[in-house]
């Protein structure tokens, strides 16, 4: 980044920067973004994606089964006002 993208970039987000802190951030900023310089360079190519990086939890999800649980009148007994199968509260946006 230089001086000039980072003057606009201070407009945009609205800071007001002093030069010794511009001067700062520049070094900061682009030493970050050399770090991710190192690792565009790393081939990836014949790498296959991981879903888990800890081969001891291959899969810890239950299976994804539909089931009724409850029914919706005994749901709605410990409601402290019902219509239709609905619960009614209190408004909250005006």
């Amino acid at each position: 980044m230089d001086k000039k993208t980072l003057i606009e970039f201070e407009k945009i987000t609205k800071l007001e920067l002093s030069e010794n802190e511009r001067e700062e951030f520049l070094t900061k900023i682009n030493d970050s973004l050399k770090s991710f310089d190192k690792l565009l360079n790393i081939d990836t190519d014949n790498l296959e994606p991981l879903i888990c990086v800890l081969e001891s939890q291959k899969n810890i999800l239950r299976e994804d089964k539909a089931q009724k649980n409850f029914e919706r009148n005994e749901l709605l007994k410990g409601a402290r006002d019902a219509d239709d199968g609905y619960f009614i509260v209190p408004k909250t946006i005006e």
